[in-house]
């Protein structure tokens, strides 16, 4: 009988969480690692709706060759602060004497991230009953923001797939794009005049809205600055657009959520699981000079 392989595969989503500093300043390593530790040690919540309350549960420090990875869980709860109780036993009681224990919230829930200061992003691992990327980059917005000083600010962005930009390409139509931008920490590979551009004007962010002429779609690789906008807002910003699949079929807005970059590693030793979902990070955000 074949031996059962005992490797493990994690699949992850990737946020792009970035703090801007006074005078469009770049954020360091050790600010991106304190940002992340005191939202633990403050022990900031955020409630993201009436059933589901975020807080970083556990935290610790760690390092991966010589890059420093943040572990942490965030956990899921819900919220019960003003809500009336009910005694099941005694359903006819006066339900103003039941309270809820001090400090105590129902319904938890955690989802492992690996944050990795010196590229400024996150890997949320997926599994069932995680939390949503969406549910997470709010966390982090609202989150960060009680910690920021004047003249600061934080963009937080889930990644959108490399293959979105391809299934623009090879639509029959595309009749309108909304690219929003954000400036990035220069850790992209290529050109970018948008991106000096907004760092110059001390744009923070930037909103651009396309609708197709008389032709009936947007052609992307005839412009330039749609096609930068594009690449820029995969990991720095978002995208909604709406177009034709196929000829003769009905426009339809593709959703974002539905484009979300998720990767995957096996890890061969289950133990090796951060180790090897951080260096998957590492070696795919790091630029040249191992920095970003």
């Amino acid at each position: 009988m074949a031996k059962r392989s005992s490797s493990v595969r994690t699949s992850f989503n990737i946020i792009n969480i970035k703090l801007r500093q006074p005078d469009a300043r770049e954020s360091t390593t050790q600010e991106n690692a304190d940002m992340i530790m005191a939202l633990y040690n403050k022990k900031i919540k955020v409630k993201i709706n009436s059933t589901t309350g975020i807080i970083i549960r556990r935290c610790f420090r760690t390092t991966f060759g010589n890059k420093e990875v943040i572990v942490g869980y965030l956990s899921r709860f819900t919220p019960v602060e003003g809500q009336e109780w009910i005694d099941l036993e005694n359903p006819d009681s006066d339900a103003a004497t039941l309270a809820a224990p001090k400090n105590a919230a129902p319904g938890l829930r955690d989802t492992v991230f690996y944050f990795i200061p010196s590229i400024h992003r996150l890997s949320l691992i997926r599994g069932s009953n995680t939390l949503t990327p969406q549910f997470v980059a709010t966390f982090f917005v609202k989150a960060i923001s009680k910690l920021l000083g004047s003249n600061q600010a934080v963009d937080v962005e889930v990644l959108t797939s490399k293959n979105y930009i391809e299934e623009l390409k090879e639509a029959s139509a595309v009749t309108r794009l909304e690219i929003e931008i954000s400036y990035t920490n220069n850790d992209f590979n290529f050109d970018s005049l948008i991106d000096d551009e907004l760092k110059n004007a001390g744009i923070g962010k930037l909103k651009l809205v396309a609708t197709a002429d008389t032709t009936g779609s947007i052609d992307i690789e005839k412009s330039k600055l749609i096609e930068q906008a594009l690449k820029l807002a995969i990991g720095n910003g978002s995208i909604a657009a709406t177009v034709k699949p196929q000829i003769g079929a009905r426009r339809k807005k593709i959703d974002i959520d539905e484009h979300q970059r998720v990767e995957t590693v096996v890890s061969e030793i289950p133990a090796d699981q951060a180790r090897d979902v951080a260096a998957f990070m590492i070696n795919e955000f790091s630029n040249s000079n191992g920095e970003s």
